[in-house]
């Protein structure tokens, strides 16, 4: 279960998590939100008391008075600055230098039990907590926490040990960007031995990396409890990975982690591609040889059905627009077998005159499943006056982000794992201002080289297409063409290209 500890500041967080846990509490810490360094060490103090670590600032004042008075403390121990009017009845006021060196010398005058330096403490009960380390943030439980980037005799304070407990019935997340609020969780987490980590996937690990991570520190427990506002993906990436469905081969994120290998075509033909050719599980098992071998890098390959969706025509058809939809009933014996048989399907959208997201839609009860992606063709994208085949299609990036757009809300609605969205290219005028595509972390956006042709002219256009696309965050396909590729590029020369090719595609 995801818990919400919802607050704009770190008293209002703080505020949140003491209500959440106590019920009253003897003693009760209260530090300023902007002294990092001294905070940090108060947290140490808060957490030997088993206590609440709350947070001081005039516009928070009579929230605080009123927190303070539900708990009624024997002992308020305040940070120097902080107002005597924060007493509450029958309370004692213990005063604490706001310096963090004179804290640490104070502390230790009346608690030498709380351990405070620049070295981690292994074992200490007191100490677990959670930690920023460097620009690894939000995988790993370290041993300490850097307030400030000024040199200081204590910017490495002691916020951590060795005695969390795995295990815990309780994760608590909190974005990195709120690290006051992360010292009221620290003193709260390490109370209780639970874990606790620093998340911000974009902005840390990596959406990549955040998967496994969670999965790691989040094994046993019944509640993840996330502190402070949350944006819409990372909901969506905690939620699916703590209880959604998986992909193919496992997981919940596309790439690097695999790599699709495609039969192409029309299930009700052979005439349009090699995946019509026979039936799903004949097709499967002549894709064997080819998944293979394109494992030879020791990346999973996965079997995947590229089925032609909507079908460009020579005519306009009933509703003028130049392309024949396939229906939903006639594809879904193959995405059910695809299913049972761990199998990816991508649903390949050849639009005519209308456009992509229009068509996309139609599709809609097909793409809730956690292993249907979606391809959007611009060769076959008609303006309002051209016909296929005289013109080559294209389509603008704006219309592929709207479909990127409503693709992504679909995956967070749903609570899926991340799903492909493929666009097809082979002249770059095929889709216009290419470099505006959006790449949510919802989505792995693959863009897909799939003209035909003599070998090293293919290359020639990998190399033109690829070119200066490191920052953009696309994956890259290929395409092999059985009948029209002179020579047929082989496994072994389709893995050795430059970016790394994750879908392979075979007409």
């Amino acid at each position: 279960m995801l818990v919400d500890l919802l607050g704009d500041d770190p008293p209002a967080i703080a505020v949140a998590i003491s209500q959440r846990l106590h019920t009253c509490a003897d003693d009760v810490v209260v530090a300023h939100p902007s002294r990092l360094d001294s905070a940090a060490i108060a947290a140490q103090l808060a957490a030997r008391f088993s206590s609440p670590l709350l947070f001081f600032l005039p516009s928070f004042q009579a929230a605080l008075v009123e927190e303070l008075g539900r708990l009624a403390p024997r002992r308020i121990w305040l940070m120097d600055g902080i107002p005597n009017s924060l007493r509450t009845a029958g309370a004692e006021i213990i005063r604490m230098p706001a310096e963090p060196e004179e804290l640490i010398d104070w502390i230790s005058s009346h608690d030498r039990s709380v351990v405070t330096g620049a070295s981690p403490v292994a074992g200490n009960l007191a100490l677990h907590s959670l930690v920023l380390t460097g620009d690894r943030l939000g995988i790993l439980l370290a041993p300490r926490m850097r307030p400030s980037n000024e040199p200081s005799p204590v910017s490495d304070l002691v916020m951590g040990g060795g005695g969390w407990d795995a295990g815990a019935s309780r994760l608590w997340l909190v974005d990195p960007a709120r690290p006051a609020a992360g010292l009221a969780v620290a003193a709260a987490a390490s109370s209780l031995g639970e874990t606790a980590l620093y998340w911000n996937p974009e902005e840390t690990v990596g959406w990549a990396d955040a998967g496994s991570a969670l999965e790691e520190h989040a094994m046993g427990a019944s509640e993840v409890w996330a502190v402070g506002a949350m944006p819409d993906s990372d909901r969506w990436w905690l939620e699916v990975n703590l209880s959604g469905p998986e992909l193919p081969g496992g997981g919940r994120t596309m790439f690097p982690d695999r790599r699709l290998v495609a039969f192409y075509g029309a299930t009700h033909t052979g005439v349009l591609g090699v995946l019509g050719e026979q039936g799903p599980a004949e097709g499967l098992e002549r894709m064997a040889p080819y998944l293979e071998e394109y494992a030879a890098d020791g990346v999973q390959t996965i079997p995947t059905f590229e089925m032609i969706a909507t079908l460009a025509t020579a005519r306009a058809g009933r509703d003028g627009d130049y392309s024949g939809e396939i229906s939903v009933e006639d594809m879904m014996p193959w995405v059910e077998f695809a299913a049972q048989e761990g199998v990816y399907v991508v649903l390949d959208l050849q639009p005519g005159r209308t456009d992509f997201l229009t068509q996309a839609k139609y599709y809609e009860e097909l793409l809730v499943l956690p292993h249907v992606g979606l391809a959007l063709d611009p060769e076959w994208r008609l303006k309002p006056d051209q016909v296929h085949l005289r013109q080559i299609g294209s389509v603008e990036a704006a219309e592929v982000n709207a479909v990127a757009e409503w693709l992504a809300a679909l995956v967070r609605r749903e609570r899926l794992p991340q799903k492909l969205l493929m666009v097809h290219q082979f002249r770059f005028t095929m889709i216009r201002d290419r470099e505006t595509i959006a790449t949510p972390p919802e989505l792995a956006v693959v863009i897909h080289m799939d003209g035909q042709g003599p070998l090293a002219t293919k290359y020639e256009t990998w190399g033109a297409l690829t070119a200066g696309t490191d920052e953009q965050g696309w994956h890259w396909g290929w395409k092999n063409f059985f009948d029209e590729d002179s020579p047929l590029a082989t496994p072994e020369q389709v893995l050795e290209l430059s970016p790394l090719v994750v879908f392979v595609s075979y007409q």
